[in-house]
């Protein structure tokens, strides 16, 4: 009895000898990930994933980058006229790709929101119309990157354009008007560019709130006697180029603890704190309405 004990012991440990053996050797042979594969690799493979190629990549990425293929850089294309797929809006809602507005939108409350990071919206001229409701915005960016909103026109909101906990954003000749708060913030965002704005009627023209490195180029803000044209506070790094805020008795130009790094071209009456901003008096006689609307789009913040 005790000899077949034994052989029964020998028998479980030899088997499971055996099973180790064989699970330590099949792990030993997957392939391994090399560190350097910032993306993962591709299942069962030592072979690193490609980068992610963003949404709006309509002829997708050149290899290895994130960086969208062209009609000029994109392969076997060079007989080929491609025309990306654009999607149109024709109500309030959602932003997550890059779209085209299709006409004039209307809504009570805050209209267009960005959920997605690398998108451009074209308004293509059309309104973004309020119903003056108080905490409503326009356009609303919250926690976005690298997102572009062009030639939009937005009234009657609480703010018309909203920009929060966001960078790399680039606002083009783009208007807000009749506010009752603001016609364009930038709010803790960093690394922003209005080109080509216009705001009027608003409380406050253009506000920028604890944000670093943002510029606003050829841009004005008309205002009332008792509102304010371009309020800068607690930001860093802002720069002001030829952009004109005139028509306040109270302050056509605000600052508060902040920092001007650079400014040239500037237009301003009523000036508080602001000192260290280059800016000519405005004049007697300022014609209405946005710039022209027909300047080059610089491609940085410079």
């Amino acid at each position: 009895m005790r000899r077949e004990i034994i052989v029964l012991l020998v028998f479980v440990i030899v088997v499971a000898a055996a099973w180790w053996w064989t699970n330590s050797k099949h792990e030993d042979s997957k392939p391994k990930c090399p560190n350097e594969c910032t993306y993962g690799c591709i299942t069962m493979t030592s072979r690193c994933r490609e980068p992610p190629c963003p949404s709006n990549c309509t002829l997708g990425c050149i290899q290895g980058t994130i960086q969208c293929k062209t009609e000029s850089n994109a392969s076997n294309m060079s007989n080929v006229s491609v025309t990306p797929k654009i999607n149109k809006i024709t109500a309030c809602g959602v932003v997550n790709e890059s779209s085209k507005l299709d006409k004039d939108v209307y809504s009570d409350g805050t209209c267009l929101t960005f959920s997605n990071d690398s998108i451009t919206l074209d308004c293509d001229n059309h309104l973004v119309i309020g119903g003056n409701n108080p905490d409503s915005y326009g356009i609303y960016i919250k926690g976005r990157k690298n997102v572009t909103l062009q030639n939009c026109i937005v009234v009657n909101y609480s703010t018309g354009v909203m920009v929060d906990l966001s960078s790399e954003i680039y606002i083009y000749n783009t208007s807000s008007i009749g506010n009752t708060d603001s016609g364009i913030t930038v709010n803790s965002s960093r690394n922003a560019l209005l080109y080509n704005a216009y705001a009027s009627e608003n409380q406050v023209g253009f506000g920028i709130i604890s944000s670093s490195n943002i510029t606003l180029n050829s841009s004005r803000s008309d205002v009332g006697l008792d509102a304010v044209g371009i309020s800068i506070q607690s930001s860093d790094g802002i720069k002001l180029f030829n952009t004109q805020a005139c028509g306040s008795t109270y302050y056509d130009l605000r600052c508060e603890s902040s920092v001007i790094s650079a400014s040239s071209g500037n237009i301003c009456k009523a000036n508080s704190g602001c000192e260290d901003i280059r800016c000519s008096r405005c004049l007697a006689l300022i014609p209405q309405g946005n710039t022209s609307g027909n300047n080059t789009i610089p491609e940085s913040t410079g």
